[in-house]
């Protein structure tokens, strides 16, 4: 594979491949963590612009618009539940996986 010689790894992977030992429980909890960040930042960025609407909405209006606490969240709360959820199923088949023959089909 061109990235081992070259001394990058694949992208999405937050620890270099050669420091970790591959076992099928550190694949599925690498895959389970990177799944549950991205899902809860992309919650956060959805949440940031939900709020900014509704404040545009409440400033060009006449409506009285406002969101709660407890919404904001339940919403990054849900999106990480669902990232979460989400990532199961390829976090599992790559645990499955040996580790030479991912890294060839790359």
């Amino acid at each position: 594979m061109n990235c081992v010689g070259l001394g990058w790894w694949p992208p999405g992977l937050f620890v270099k491949p050669q420091n970790v030992l591959f076992l099928p429980i550190r694949v599925l909890q690498q895959f389970m963590v990177e799944s549950l960040v991205l899902a809860s930042l992309g919650g956060l960025i959805g949440t940031g612009v939900g709020l900014g609407t509704v404040a545009l909405v409440a400033a060009v209006t006449p409506l009285p618009a406002s969101i709660g606490s407890t919404t904001v969240l339940g919403t990054v709360a849900l999106s990480g539940s669902i990232g979460l959820f989400f990532g199961v199923v390829p976090a599992r088949r790559a645990a499955r996986l040996d580790p030479i023959v991912a890294l060839r089909s790359l």
